[in-house]
Parts: C-alpha cells; sequence; structure tokens
C-alpha cells in the first residue's frame, strides 16, 4: 500500500511541475538463479522425517553455463565456491541454454533448455551425509521376548538400521533364537557403510519363509535402538519383543496391460527378462524412488527400502501375482509403507546383457486388515530415438552414425508426457558400459556436443523417462510425490566414424 501512495504522489507532482507523464521502466526478466544443493533425508530422535535442501553439494569440480550451441561459455565455478548458489548471466536470459556440473565420483551432466525462471538442482541422500565410523569389533546380539519363529531360530532372516540404512545376515544361521550379528557383515543401501545413530535409528532383525512360488515373506520382526560398542556385542536391555501379526492385501493390477507396454519399452528385446513385486517401508515419500542401488532380486534403481514380501512376477502368461501373507513389522507406525514393482526385458549384445525395463512404487491404500495396492505404470516409453536422423530403434545394433564434424541432436518421441527425461551416453568398451555423460531435458532433443565422442567408438543412449517428480516442470526437482514410476530403454548400439 506504501508503494502505491508513493506512485500516486509522484504522478500528481509531474502534473503540477509540467514534467512528463511518470512511466513504468521495462527492467527486463527477472535474473535467474541455479542452486546445486543435497536433498537430505533422516529421522531425528523422535522419529520425525527431515528434509534437508539446504545444504550445498560438496565436490563439484566443474560449473559452467553456455548457449546451447556452445559458442558463449562462462564458468559458474568462482560464485558457486562462494555462495552455493549462482546467478545465470543476463547474456544467457531468453536464449536456449545448458548448466554443465561435474561432481567428484559421477558422470559429468548437463541440464539443458530448463524451464525458465530459478533451477534447484538436487543429489538425493538417504541417512546422514557425515556418518559415524563404525566401531571395530561390534555388532548386536539379540534375543527376542516371545519368539518362536523357524521352530524357534532365525532360519531365514535379515537385520535391517534406518537412519543410517543397511542391512545384512549372519551366516551359517543361529540354530536357536538368539541372533548373533557381527556388524561387520553389514552393507549399506546407500552410500558408504557408517554407524546407526542412537537415538534415533531404528535396528530390525526380521525373519521369512519362502513359499513354493519364490515368494519371501516376513513371518515376524523385533525392533530397537540400540548404540554399538567397540569390541563386544551389544545386548538390548530389556530385550525387544517379538512380534509375529500377519496382514493380507489386496493387488489391483492389470497385469496384461502392464505387461503388453514392457514389450513396447524395447520392442528389438524379444527376451523377458526378472520381474518382481516387493512390499515395504520407504526412507520417506518425498524422495525421489528410483536412486538407489538395486537390491536383489531387482535388477533396477530403485528405491531405499525395508521388504517385508518379495515375490516374482511371470511375465508369461502374465496374471495377478499372487500377495502371500505378510507380517507387516514395527516400521508401519512411521514409515510409509508401498509397493514396488518392476518388470525388465534384456538383450545381448556382443556378450553385454542390456537390461530395459519399466518400475513404480506406489503408496498403500486402507487401514489394516483392509489394505490394497494399486501400481500404475505411467511413464512414457519410447517410440522414436534418431542421432543426426539415423534411427536407433531399428533392427540391428552397431548403426554407423554420419560424422562427428558437426553439432548432433538426439531426437525422441514418447508414448505420452513425463516430467523429465535422462539420457545417458555410454561407451561400450571392454565387454562394459563406461558412462560418459548424462543430460536432463524437458522436450522431445538432445544436443550433443560432437566432441563427445571418440572416431572408432561404440556407443549406446539409456534413456529414463519419469513421472512423479511434477516440481521438474519448473526447474524444482525438490519435489516428489506418490506413486512415482519410471521407463529405462537402451537404444541400439551405435558407432562412430
Amino acid at each position: 500500500m506504501r508503494s502505491v501512495a508513493v506512485l500516486g504522489v509522484l504522478a500528481g507532482c509531474n502534473q503540477i511541475y509540467g514534467l512528463d507523464p511518470t512511466k513504468v521502466i521495462d527492467a527486463g526478466p527477472p535474473p535467474r538463479h541455479v542452486s546445486l544443493t543435497y536433498m537430505i533425508a533422516t529421522e531425528d530422535s523422535n522419529d520425525v522425517h527431515l528434509i534437508d535442501s539446504d545444504t550445498p553439494v560438496r565436490g563439484v569440480m566443474a560449473l559452467s553455463a553456455s548457449t546451447l550451441d556452445g559458442a558463449q561459455t562462462l564458468d559458474l565455478m568462482p560464485a558457486y565456491a562462494g555462495s552455493g548458489v549462482v546467478e545465470v548471466p543476463e547474456v544467457l536470459a531468453g536464449r536456449d541454454w545448458r548448466l554443465a556440473y561435474t561432481i567428484a565420483g559421477d558422470v559429468p551432466r548437463e541440464v539443458q533448455t530448463p524451464p525458465a525462471g530459478d533451477l534447484h538442482l538436487v543429489v538425493p541422500i538417504f541417512g546422514p551425509l557425515d556418518k559415524s565410523p563404525v566401531p571395530m569389533g561390534s555388532g548386536y546380539s539379540v534375543t527376542p521376548q516371545n519368539f518362536a519363529g523357524n521352530g524357534g531360530d532365525h532360519a531365514i532372516h535379515r537385520v535391517f538400521t534406518t537412519g543410517v540404512w543397511t542391512q545384512g545376515f549372519v551366516v551359517p544361521s543361529p540354530t536357536n533364537a538368539t541372533l548373533n550379528y557381527p556388524f561387520g557383515v553389514a552393507t549399506s543401501l546407500f552410500g558408504p557403510i557408517g554407524a546407526p545413530n542412537d537415538p534415533g535409528d531404528q535396528v530390525l532383525v526380521v525373519d521369512y519363509k519362502i513359499d513354493a512360488a519364490g515368494c519371501r515373506a516376513a513371518i515376524g520382526s523385533a525392533q530397537m535402538e540400540l548404540a554399538l560398542t567397540p569390541n563386544q556385542l551389544a545386548v538390548p536391555s530389556p530385550q525387544p519383543q517379538w512380534d509375529s501379526s500377519t496382514l493380507k492385501a489386496t493387488l489391483f493390477m492389470d497385469p496384461v496391460a502392464a505387461l503388453g507396454r514392457l514389450t513396447g519399452v524395447n520392442a528389438f528385446a524379444d527376451n523377458p527378462g526378472p520381474a518382481h513385486i516387493e512390499l515395504g517401508f520407504i526412507a520417506s515419500d518425498r524422495m525421489p524412488a528410483f536412486e538407489a542401488a538395486p537390491q536383489l532380486p531387482l535388477v533396477l534403481p530403485g528405491p531405499v527400502i525395508v521388504p517385508v514380501d518379495v515375490c516374482p512376477w511371470q511375465p508369461a502368461p502374465p496374471v495377478v501375482p499372487t500377495i502371500p501373507d505378510f507380517h507387516d513389522s514395527a516400521l508401519g507406525s512411521n514409515f510409509t509403507a508401498v509397493l514396488h514393482a518392476e518388470a525388465t526385458i534384456v538383450r545381448d549384445v556382443d556378450g553385454l546383457t542390456l537390461t530395459s525395463g519399466m518400475a513404480v512404487v506406489a503408496e498403500r491404500s486402507g487401514i489394516e486388515p483392509m489394505v490394497s495396492y494399486a501400481p500404475a505404470f505411467a511413464a512414457p516409453t519410447i517410440m522414436k530415438a534418431s542421432l543426426a536422423g539415423v534411427d536407433l530403434l531399428g533392427a540391428a545394433d552397431h548403426v554407423p552414425v554420419p560424422d562427428r564434424a558437426t553439432p548432433l541432436s538426439l531426437t525422441l518421441e514418447l508414448t505420452g508426457g513425463d516430467d523429465y527425461t535422462e539420457v545417458t551416453l555410454h561407451q561400450v568398451a571392454g565387454g562394459a558400459l563406461q558412462p560418459v555423460r548424462r543430460y536432463t531435458v524437458f522436450g522431445p532433443s538432445v544436443d550433443i556436443d560432437p566432441t563427445t565422442f571418440s572416431a572408432g567408438g561404440e556407443y549406446v543412449f539409456e534413456i529414463r523417462t519419469f513421472t512423479g517428480r511434477p516440481g521438474a516442470a519448473f526447474g524444482d526437482f525438490r519435489i516428489a510425490t506418490l506413486p512415482q514410476s519410471m521407463v529405462t530403454m537402451f537404444t541400439r548400439t551405435f558407432t562412430t566414424p
């Protein structure tokens, strides 16, 4: 209101003193800012889920902005080192441009022609950024109260920790109710291994059974908070109660339609790969769902999850998988219960297995004991992909591309809209994939600097489409909502002159 009054006074003064009428000055478009931060999911001592999106990313080796054709490039590293937030130079305002950055230990990345306005990129982290070292010789010795188990022992078991997300099991399995678990057998579900925090992080012992269909369903669990102690196995006092209650779930799913879509994910790959459905609890329903390394038997990147039911999904004939009754674990009181499903299709190129597929993470509905899941594979598939006019979804691999002297464009056609698309260029060398560069785009094409390719090299594109990231359309990658889905597809391999 004050600014309106001042403008009115100024207009009156102009009339009184015979000045020209007041004009609104065109200040041009507002400046664009780029932020590159971690997106960290942790739990505090009261089991409250926290998301930190303000911590600048460490180990940024290079950060630059340029016109899309590369004619003008500006180094943004000095500005980023000072504040973690940089302003896109005015010379790039209103033009097609790209942001390129490299983080130590990661593949170089590019974001091409992002939406107008500020751009906030994130590196998801599950658990604390700085983890405590694991004390030497530490672990747990747990004898749950009221334990019956598999005839009195933990025949098929896992030990999980939350916060610092780990899992592990001991071999041979114990022959009684006591589970002695040296933490040295634990593996991290995300990032480097670390010691769980106490209080805050939960320790969860889960026993499973495997049925004739190959489903691994939880049958009971015990949960506690317990600090690691050097050179000894920590014993909880009192010992936790064993809970063996079970739950029945309904799966609303059209496997014929879903698996019919799978054939479109990679139409020239006619070998169905593994398909699985797992029920469990994820670190946060506000985090990206496809950032963690796969946990076997699943083979695509997925969520950080504590599974309570894992079942094969038979692609032929396509039928609704039978989900056996399962124990839900005590995590249900604080963590989000989800279904995570994936189906894959594979092809072999000179001994190299390329796995394409589709995946979804969907939240549980209903209230116990009437719970249900309804997965929807919504991410679009890639119908066409051509590099400099050369079809990369044709009948054969080793497709020659014209030359490396002119700018190259990868053109895509999707079945429908997605929140964003991620394209990774891999070089095929020594029977393995070596990632060269990863591009994030919001439209149907990717501009590629021809100097990215080596002479006489063999390459392949891995294309991923995502839904459940609604903020990406506005340049804000901090927003993630369930359900989330992903399609990942490998093109034909191609060769450069």
